[in-house]
């Protein structure tokens, strides 16, 4: 007479999950999860909204831009990173709220799993020509 055995539906349930976790997980040979550099055409920006922080695992100061970016929006999904290429000191009193013009460039992309709606996390690198507060009361 054979043992009777049960399985519970935690467990096949437990099973299941893992199994699909290892079937759309990236490996590291693939795209999805790669750094990529990108050469990007330098072009030039005008008045663009934003706010300055450190970033203190990069050592770098960021742009981020605000809502109502233009040349930085790239749709609900995208990630963006902007590193300030010609930071200098005089630009921290703009922390806050600053109106930025100069260049910028797109020198990366880390893409984003395929099952993750939209491109990636696109890198560039910003030279501020000018910057002046964004209330100018400031």
């Amino acid at each position: 007479m054979k043992p009777n055995r049960t399985i519970s539906v935690g467990r096949i349930l437990i099973v299941l999950m893992l199994t699909l976790v290892a079937a759309t997980s990236c490996s590291d040979e693939e795209e999805c999860c790669t750094y990529q550099e990108v050469n990007g055409e330098l072009m030039e920006f005008v008045n663009e909204k934003g706010t300055l922080r450190y970033d203190s695992d990069e050592g770098k100061w960021k742009f981020v831009r605000s809502a109502e970016s233009k040349i930085f929006w790239l749709g609900d999904c995208e990630g963006v990173d902007i590193t300030i290429a010609n930071w200098d000191s005089s630009f921290g009193e703009y922390k806050a709220g600053c109106i930025v013009s100069g260049t910028f460039r797109q020198v990366g992309l880390l893409p984003y799993p395929s099952e993750r709606p939209g491109t990636g996390i696109h890198y560039f690198e910003m030279n501020i020509r000018s910057i002046s507060h964004l209330n100018p009361e400031n």
